[in-house]
């Protein structure tokens, strides 16, 4: 067996694995939102497709902000 984990680190590996599971949802999100905003504009929705864009860009630069976290960590 290893050496137990301190707190600490027990919370660093915590807040890692969430970090990394938002990240996932993230770029799910972005990528189902994407399809659904190609959907939407060939449906000439405008607003719906304004929508589901701006979906996307959220989704986008939460993914990127979860992912700088993760490798800024030393």
């Amino acid at each position: 067996m290893g050496k137990p984990q301190t707190t600490s680190e027990s919370r660093l590996r915590v807040a890692a694995t969430n970090a990394l599971s938002q990240q996932q949802a993230a770029a799910y999100i972005a990528d189902m939102a994407l399809g659904l905003r190609s959907m939407s504009d060939k449906a000439g929705l405008p607003f719906l497709t304004y929508l589901l864009d701006m979906a996307v860009q959220e989704a986008m630069q939460q993914s990127e902000v979860h992912r700088r976290r993760r490798t800024d960590k030393p």
